[in-house]
């Protein structure tokens, strides 16, 4: 009897942790963290807080605000779903007149985006908050 009340609890307990973890990778929500990004030789630190909304089963839309601690920026994007953690589409930065393509890549709480475009690219990792 003790051997089954065991394996119920065990059994419940990862039924638990998997349903944590699916709620935890999904993209959707508040995510802040850190990066670097390249404009042409210049290579700078930049802290990031990014805000992903469903726009539909696989399609997000994205705001961000970067700093380098003097500028700030703000981005948005477009994107899609194109694997089981694995995001792309475009971003823009209006007050700069940049867009070019985003990938976004989901492991659990964390997420790695980068962004590319003519004048320079970024890489980010966040954290689901």
């Amino acid at each position: 009897m003790k051997q089954m009340i065991f394996r119920t609890a065990f059994f419940a307990i990862l039924i638990g942790m998997g349903a944590g973890l699916a709620t935890a990778g999904g993209l959707q929500g508040t995510w802040s963290g850190a990066g670097s990004a390249s404009f042409g030789s210049n290579d700078e630190r930049i802290r990031c807080r990014a805000k992903y909304t469903r726009l539909s089963g696989s399609r997000y839309s994205l705001w961000a605000r970067c700093s380098n601690g003097a500028t700030r920026v703000t981005q948005t994007a477009r994107l899609r779903k194109v694997g089981a953690n694995e995001y792309e589409g475009t971003f823009r930065n209006a007050e700069y007149g940049v867009s070019g393509e985003i990938y976004v890549e989901v492991r659990g709480s964390r997420q790695n985006i980068t962004l590319e475009s003519s004048s320079g690219s970024a890489d980010i990792n966040l954290r689901k908050r």
